[in-house]
């Protein structure tokens, strides 16, 4: 048998671009992944499935997704043909990096913030710039690093910022990320992935600012399962990523059952609303339990810091022995000893403050 050795063969050294790791434990409450924690209601599902259907199987996807896009249209008064879908975010954050990135080019990221922007980054090879966050987490720009970001003789970079963000929860001044549309040279992406739980967004920038770009999705308010995200931008932006954006990337069936449930977005408001609820609750719960630093948030999870080192690496293991999966951050870095957890349903997140009062007891 041949022999060859693959790793010579990659555009880029795996240990540049680690995979983004998902943790299986199916009979554990999911806590790990910012799931809206609440199911459509029955006779909702029944329309998305007589929806369903109705599709042709042995046809391909309208390639312009135009119901889809009518309605997020009228949703959020932006024309539906500056309207790209994806398939989830991660989808158009690599078409954005494949559209504006490449050599000679840096991608700015907020540190500590989404992993994949980085992931996705350093697997085309291209140049990460962090951003490190002040102590409580804000977007705190130095002279230093405005003169790096906004040197009008570098017009290709871009800058990836997530509000609120995640793991952190928290919105950025809007005074800075207004700055930052205005004077930075490259595309500034602001990614709303969690903006329905925020009651704050930065469409009203858009008309004036053609190198900004906004990504939103339904993966937190409710429909994770089909896969579904958004990039809203100026025309030739949204000309130039359908050139290179792979055809057909939505299937008939995620279209199907998505605009069903966008067409009753009533539904879909009164689950955020639930979560906003529980979200308030758990934060109180959890500020009353000694040992632990949280954050207030304006996503749907929370992040806090448990304060023992005897504590922090063994609490994954223990909530999961309590039949309860968060997300941890390791014992390096910004984020060492930190832990995200979602708002879940009521009973969920009594679950986990319970389960967490028990184990830091024990220590």
């Amino acid at each position: 048998m041949k022999k060859i050795d693959i790793k010579k063969l990659l555009r880029v050294d795996p240990g540049q671009a680690p995979a983004y790791e998902i943790p299986v434990f199916p009979e554990a409450i999911k806590l790990d992944a910012n799931e809206n924690p609440y199911e459509i209601p029955v006779d909702l599902l029944a329309e998305v499935l007589q929806n369903i259907g109705q599709v042709l199987l042995n046809r391909y996807p309208d390639p312009g997704y135009g119901k889809v896009r009518r309605i997020l249209s009228g949703m959020w008064g932006w024309p539906y043909d500056r309207i790209i879908l994806g398939n989830g975010s991660d989808e158009l954050i690599q078409v954005i990096m494949i559209a504006f990135g490449g050599p000679g080019k840096k991608v700015f990221i907020p540190t500590p913030s989404f992993a994949m922007y980085r992931i996705i980054a350093r697997s085309f090879g291209d140049t990460v710039e962090e951003i490190p966050l002040s102590e409580d987490f804000d977007l705190v720009l130095s002279d230093a690093l405005r003169d790096r970001m906004y040197d009008p003789s570098r017009t290709g970079n871009l800058i990836f910022l997530a509000v609120p963000n995640n793991p952190t929860g928290n919105c950025f001044s809007r005074s800075v990320v207004q700055e930052i549309v205005e004077n930075f040279q490259g595309i500034v992406c602001i990614d709303e992935a969690y903006t329905d739980f925020s009651d704050t967004n930065f469409l009203d920038l858009l008309s004036e600012h053609p190198n900004l770009i906004i990504l939103r999705t339904l993966s937190k308010i409710g429909l994770a399962a089909i896969r579904m995200g958004f990039l809203l931008a100026d025309e030739a932006i949204i000309q130039n990523i359908q050139r290179i954006k792979l055809p057909y990337n939505i299937n008939s069936l995620a279209e199907a059952a998505a605009s069903v449930v966008l067409s009753k977005r009533e539904v879909i408001e009164a689950s955020i609303s639930q979560v906003k609820k529980n979200r308030t609750w758990l934060h109180e719960q959890m500020m009353r339990i000694e040992g632990i630093r949280v954050y207030p948030s304006r996503a749907n999870f929370i992040l806090f810091q448990v304060n023992s080192d005897a504590a922090a690496p063994k609490l994954l293991e223990q909530l999961l022995s309590e039949g309860i999966l968060i997300r941890g951050f390791g014992d390096e870095g910004r984020l060492k000893g930190h832990f995200r957890v979602t708002v879940g349903t009521q009973e969920e997140c009594s679950r986990f403050v319970e389960g967490l009062r028990k184990i830091l007891r024990s220590h």
